[in-house]
């Protein structure tokens, strides 16, 4: 039991040798841009998602194209847009 922990305690400062220097050099700043521009982009593609699927349910596959957003289907966007304000909450 004892030896298993000794082992452990080699492995991990094998890890921490084998660590590439520039990542000691990298402040939180890069780290946060990278964190926050993943979830803006999250965002848009979930609310694509959430439109397309309320579209779905209330209109069927005919009408939830690029049809949608010509001026002749204004209240079906605007049904669709009204729905889906409540799922994005």
């Amino acid at each position: 039991m004892h030896q298993r922990g000794r082992q452990r305690e080699r492995d991990r400062e094998a890890m921490m040798v084998s660590r590439p220097k520039f990542l000691s050099r990298v402040t939180v700043e890069p780290v946060l841009f990278l964190y926050m521009l993943g979830i803006f982009l999250l965002y848009g593609v979930i609310q694509a998602l959430i439109y397309r699927r309320v579209c779905l349910e209330s209109f069927g596959d005919g009408a939830c194209g690029d049809s949608l957003y010509h001026q002749d289907n204004q209240d079906k966007l605007d049904s669709v847009q009204a729905d889906a304000s409540k799922w994005i909450k």
